[in-house]
């Protein structure tokens, strides 16, 4: 499902216009954006956790690839941010049950 069919599907559920529909996703998905900006936790009861989680600074190091049966060298990576979900456990009952 893109964010087109999205908005439809949830503009049917409420009775709403798709205009308006639009207004409230985009917001929505601005104060998300703007919370994991801030490097804080977002928490939706039933539905699941966004959360940041730091990947840290590795150095460049030798390693023995199978595949091309020889020692590659692995650039090294600085610390960066990856955004992960976790569903909730009422989420994943109902993806699994229905």
């Amino acid at each position: 499902m893109n964010k087109i069919k999205l908005i439809r599907a949830i503009s049917k559920k409420t009775k709403k216009k798709q205009n308006d529909v639009k207004e409230i996703l985009d917001a929505t998905l601005l104060v998300i954006t703007e919370t994991l900006q801030n490097h804080e936790k977002i928490n939706l009861n039933n539905f699941g956790t966004f959360n940041l989680i730091i990947r840290k600074e590795t150095k460049e190091r030798k390693q023995y690839s199978p595949i091309v049966k020889k020692i590659i060298t692995i650039p090294s990576k600085n610390e960066s941010l990856k955004i992960s979900f976790k569903a909730a456990t009422a989420l994943e009952k109902i993806i699994n049950n229905g």
